[in-house]
């Protein structure tokens, strides 16, 4: 199989990051997402997904997340949801855990493209975060590409930046880049898996982010 010079380009960046990764400490963090999308009729798309995030590889709960929206298709490369998202996660605080749960109400906005072997999406989204007896409102921008490869283009490299801004003040919350590869078993069925970067005020860190996406047809 002969790759192009792109496609060589974005495998040597995951090696890279792969590489980069294995010199950190062993406070290697796990995150584990199942999606669906479940296509309702050509408009309407019902998507959800369940995420499970470790501080370290397996044991040291961090979060559980549960996420639906609906969608809409305004055309074929746009769209428009809104949802729910009920959060439960554990927080060190001085060296002991400390537990919060969290009501979110989201809206938010895609964009898609695809040009021969790469595909491209934005998405902009909205959330009212309720914790407690507290209010926040938080704007997040995600840019992700995949580059497919591969005699029926099975294999992708997937890039993907997220930025999280404070809405009240404009002020920075966190950034988190991922940078994996992904297989597509069927036209219902895919994995994608890589490193994870997560910044949050000045801290970094670094996870092993693991999708398994399906999609279907309700």
């Amino acid at each position: 199989m002969k790759l192009s010079q792109p496609c060589h380009l974005l495998l040597f960046i995951l090696l890279l990051t792969a590489f980069n990764v294995s010199s950190q400490s062993s406070e290697y963090g796990n995150w584990m997402v199942y999606a669906i999308n479940g296509r309702i009729n050509q408009r309407w798309e019902l998507v959800g997904d369940y995420q499970y995030r470790n501080y370290n590889s397996f044991g040291d709960l961090q979060q559980i997340l549960l996420r639906t929206a609906l969608q809409y298709d305004v055309t074929s490369k746009f769209s428009v949801g809104t949802g729910y998202t009920f959060s439960y996660v554990e927080n060190y605080v001085e060296d002991k855990k400390r537990d919060a749960i969290e009501h979110r109400f989201t809206q938010q906005f895609i964009h898609k493209t695809i040009s021969g072997k790469v595909s491209l999406a934005q998405r902009l989204r909205v959330e009212e975060r309720f914790i407690s007896d507290l209010f926040s409102l938080r704007f997040r921008y995600a840019l992700a590409g995949k580059y497919w490869f591969g005699e029926k283009k099975h294999w992708c490299v997937s890039v993907w930046d997220e930025i999280f801004v404070n809405a009240k003040s404009l002020d920075y919350d966190q950034n988190r880049l991922f940078v994996g590869v992904g297989y597509r078993f069927s036209d219902h069925f895919r994995i994608e898996t890589g490193n994870l970067l997560i910044n949050q005020r000045s801290v970094n860190r670094n996870q092993l982010f693991t999708s398994f996406i399906h999609t279907f047809d309700w």
